[in-house]
């Protein structure tokens, strides 16, 4: 049950396509196309939007596996803390100023696409910066 002073909203993100251009690291000089990423976004907002101060607090992990195979995320665990990080915030946050996006998101097994979408398509609509 979520506390009475915040509003929890759940989206979903469908990136299309994409192209992610890589300058350095793994993938330095490549670009990745990407298709048909699909993204959860959990948000937990101050109920009275006057509360609410400054960026929100974006928190992510990914949810998918290696693309040939078949299989549980990788990253399970990391979606594991994130989903009980989540209950304690909605069940907690009174006094809270800042809101907080939980994205859990596709695409990251091959060249970080989920994140590279989102912060591209999406970050924007949520008032996200870096």
């Amino acid at each position: 049950m979520a506390h009475w002073e915040v509003d929890v909203q759940v989206d979903f993100f469908h990136a299309k396509s994409g192209a992610n251009s890589f300058v350095s690291g793994l993938f330095g000089g490549k670009t990745l196309i990407y298709s048909d990423l699909y993204h959860i976004i959990l948000r937990i907002l101050p109920k009275y939007a006057s509360e609410a101060e400054g960026s929100p607090i974006l928190v992510s992990s990914h949810f998918d596996t290696v693309f040939s195979t078949e299989g549980a995320g990788d990253c399970s665990s990391c979606v594991a803390v994130m989903l009980e990080l989540a209950r304690g915030v909605f069940q907690w946050a009174h006094g809270f100023n800042n809101s907080v996006i939980f994205l859990f998101n596709t695409g990251e097994e091959e060249g970080l696409n989920g994140a590279y979408s989102f912060i591209t398509q999406v970050c924007s609509i949520y008032d996200v910066s870096a």
